[in-house]
């Protein structure tokens, strides 16, 4: 029994669910592009004509980390994130922070009804881990319990 486990960062204020969906098919295509041509990951790909299991869960960064104590985990850092950002505010925004940010409208186009315009920032959105062992998908299992990381 083989399974892919992706861990979606729940504490993202932006993180919708079509995002998350965005960022597991980032982590599982980054999977299969470092470590597809491993045997396991063959037989893996074999499973359920050709899906392969994958489960998603929900975390937050301190939960990953505490994972990361105990396992290779590898994460997904998204270079164009996308998030909505307070037209008004962006003058406020610290250089620094600010040249991080690409906008998506230029200086003329008009904010959403809200005030708002899409941005994109590099981001941290999703961690993922592949077993092919059982004892130690069930040792990962416990300690997901008792950390609270739950299904997403």
């Amino acid at each position: 029994m083989s399974r892919l486990y992706v861990l979606v960062r729940n504490d993202l204020p932006s993180m919708n669910s079509g995002k998350a969906m965005a960022q597991v098919c980032h982590a599982g295509t980054q999977f299969i592009q470092k470590f597809g041509k491993e045997k396991s990951v063959k037989e893996w790909m074999k499973e359920a004509d050709g899906f392969g299991t994958t489960i998603v869960l929900g975390a937050n960064v301190k939960q990953i980390n505490e994972l990361k104590n105990n396992f290779k985990i590898y994460d997904i850092i998204d270079p164009t994130y996308p998030f909505n950002c307070q037209w008004e505010l962006l003058q406020y925004i610290p250089k620094d922070v600010k040249d991080k940010i690409e906008l998506l409208v230029s200086a003329y186009d008009i904010p959403n009804k809200y005030g708002e315009v899409v941005a994109t920032r590099k981001e941290y959105t999703c961690s993922y881990i592949f077993f092919d062992d059982e004892n130690k998908i069930n040792n990962f299992r416990e300690i997901c319990d008792k950390l609270g990381i739950k299904r997403y």
